[in-house]
């Protein structure tokens, strides 16, 4: 349910007061909390989707260090894997024609040369990693 844009913060006191006074009024819509409610109704589902996120991430991300390509693969928390690439921008065309969505973060301080592959399925991550091994090929 990324695409919701939904996430939760914990922290002391001050800071929710802090972070209180900079948010929007209705930052959640009564859309996304219904949609968020109805989703963990069903706890065995989403500790399920869960566990293959995981799994999923751990097998990419061992395959991003394995590559060439990459300067460097950032450790990750998330549903999502960040590295440095002097091909950045050609990986980035070469995947898109490909039909695989990648994001580029070239912009972000302190960081150059960055893509952002976003965790998918078993599936997606193969096709992903197929795209990934033909470029290093033509690199090589």
């Amino acid at each position: 349910m990324a695409g919701l844009r939904l996430g939760v913060g914990y922290a002391s006191e001050e800071l929710i007061g802090v972070l209180n006074k900079i948010k929007p009024p209705y930052n959640v819509s009564q859309a996304t909390q219904d949609l968020v409610l109805e989703r963990l109704k069903n706890a065995e589902l989403v500790e399920q989707q869960i566990r293959q996120l995981l799994t999923q991430r751990e097998i990419l991300f061992k395959f991003l260090q394995e590559s060439s390509l990459f300067a460097r693969v950032f450790p990750s928390q998330a549903n999502f894997i960040l590295v440095q690439t002097k091909y950045f921008r050609e990986l980035y065309d070469y995947l898109c024609e490909r039909g695989v969505v990648v994001r580029i973060r070239d912009i972000q301080p302190l960081l150059n040369q960055g893509l952002r592959f976003t965790v998918g399925s078993s599936e997606e991550n193969v096709v992903l990693m197929k795209h990934i091994t033909e470029f290093q090929t033509l690199k090589t």
